[in-house]
């Protein structure tokens, strides 16, 4: 079996053979089952009669699959599968930069192979060579699949009209969308399409899969701590916010389906130009591609653990960037009201309509307006002077490109600490947070310090705290977070 042709060369076929037919969940999205038979591709949690060996391919990718011929099934829907975590990447140069850009295609699956190979430093030679080797495809193939599997499910779970759909999923035109469905899945839209579903306003319905538990009330209270009126609102079950892509400014909330594996995301027909980076951008802020089973397996030294726990992303980097630095060595709630009159302040108003979820009023302050404001007006808030720099400079760094917050996670961290204000635990936060960094190092941190002292039953020194805290790589991120839900490394761990 090749490595370059898609299938699954790192696992047995045995194996994952017995969990299709246990119909484990836990597989969901790792690999793809095709049918020689029914020349169909299913998720391993596909409720139709399980195939005979003899039938069957596994496929690393639905591109891999799509590309040997087969068609996605209309039953399990691989279109609703968790994603696999591209951050646990192999560490070799090639397959961490295949992940950069498969990254990439899934925020803009209609990006060109030349612009996503500059973005990331390579030919486009050698783009295809790497791409092939990671995914047994080339990145067009990859982007076809994103583009058919977003669409079909826009069809499936909306009332968007087909023209809709098509330049949403990011077709360039309906003839070609058409043109494509047809070859690939050999059906018109129409087909796909359910009958009797019934529109719901403008608002967007699309269905996110995640893997393993999710602790969506440990998300939410995390981010109802730090959450800026007007700009988010959290209640017992929603998270909504507004949100602005590019040109496009809109708002989106995500609800819980418990038993599901599934978020529920309802987004305003503003951000329909913009729907795969919204999807994109929306998975890796609630961290929805990792392997919750696998990091808390890593992290046994710990006690305690808080199951299902995710990293809290960010869907506005810059907008947690200004919140971190207004919470450099104050409270959580005085941060979050230096937050709101900022907002108020910078902020722009929503315009007025009744679909906008109740409590969202405006947006986050923009980088440009924050970088057109003066210290002075900052100070005013009651923010003070090093710190209203310091959120000055960060605005004007992120404008002429000083500061990416989709670089890589060591070149964000460089940036970061360059700017006045800003030092290593909150630049390494800031890389948790914004690039859902799963081993960012916050050894700086003193509630992770008193743990790892506490345990070695003395002071110790930071390099020794680092030390320690390397035991838990590739997960630092998720061990600081359950340290600060109260987990506790079990006596002499350190």
């Amino acid at each position: 079996m090749s490595a370059h042709d898609g299938r699954m060369p790192m696992l047995d076929d045995t194996a994952n053979y017995r969990a299709l037919a246990a119909r484990d969940a836990r597989f969901d999205g790792l690999f793809w089952t095709a049918v020689k038979t029914t020349g169909i591709y299913c998720r391993p949690v596909c409720p139709a009669r399980t195939p005979k060996f003899a039938n069957v391919l596994f496929f690393a990718h639905p591109a891999a699959a799509e590309n040997a011929g087969f068609r996605p099934c209309l039953r399990c829907r691989p279109e609703l599968s968790p994603r696999a975590d591209l951050r646990l990447s192999p560490m070799d140069a090639p397959a961490q930069l295949a992940a950069s850009a498969a990254r990439l295609l899934e925020a803009d699956p209609s990006r060109s192979v030349r612009v996503i190979a500059g973005k990331i430093g390579i030919s486009e030679r050698h783009l295809n060579r790497i791409f092939i080797s990671a995914f047994g495809v080339t990145p067009s193939i990859y982007a076809r699949t994103l583009k058919l599997l977003l669409a079909k499910q826009l069809l499936r779970d909306t009332a968007l009209p087909i023209t809709q759909v098509a330049y949403a999923a990011g077709f360039s035109s309906v003839r070609r969308f058409n043109q494509v469905l047809l070859v690939r899945y050999g059906m018109a839209p129409q087909r796909i399409r359910q009958t009797g579903k019934t529109a719901s306003g403008s608002a967007l319905e699309v269905k996110l899969g995640y893997r393993g538990t999710l602790d969506w009330r440990g998300l939410l209270d995390f981010l109802a701590a730090r959450a800026a009126p007007g700009v988010e609102v959290i209640d017992e079950e929603r998270y909504a916010r507004t949100l602005t892509l590019d040109a496009h400014a809109g708002w989106f909330t995500l609800k819980n389906q418990p038993g599901s594996r599934v978020l529920c995301m309802q987004a305003s027909a503003s951000l329909e130009g913009r729907l795969p980076a919204l999807i994109s951008c929306v998975r890796q802020a609630f961290d929805l591609n990792a392997d919750t089973e696998q990091i808390e397996r890593a992290l046994s030294g710990l006690q305690g653990l808080s199951h299902g726990l995710r990293l809290p992303g960010t869907v506005a980097p810059f907008d947690t960037a200004v919140r971190a630095i207004l919470g450099q060595q104050i409270s959580v709630r005085a941060a979050t009201t230096l937050a709101s009159r900022l907002s108020a302040l910078l902020g722009k108003n929503i315009a007025s309509d009744p679909r906008i979820p109740a409590g969202l009023t405006r947006y986050a302050p923009s980088a440009e307006s924050v970088a057109n404001a003066t210290v002075a007006e900052l100070v005013g808030l009651g923010i003070i002077q090093t710190r209203a720099r310091a959120i000055v400079e960060l605005a004007r760094a992120t404008l002429d490109g000083r500061v990416d917050f989709s670089a890589q996670q060591g070149a964000l961290i460089d940036a970061l600490c360059a700017l006045p204000g800003i030092g290593r635990w909150t630049a390494n936060y800031l890389a948790m947070r914004a690039l859902s960094a799963p081993d960012a190092c916050l050894a700086d941190d003193l509630l992770i310090n008193r743990a790892f002292e506490k345990s070695a039953g003395q002071t110790l020194k930071a390099r020794e705290v680092q030390r320690h805290l390397q035991t838990f790589s590739p997960w630092r991120s998720y061990a600081a977070l359950q340290i600060w839900r109260g987990a506790y490394l079990s006596v002499g761990a350190a």
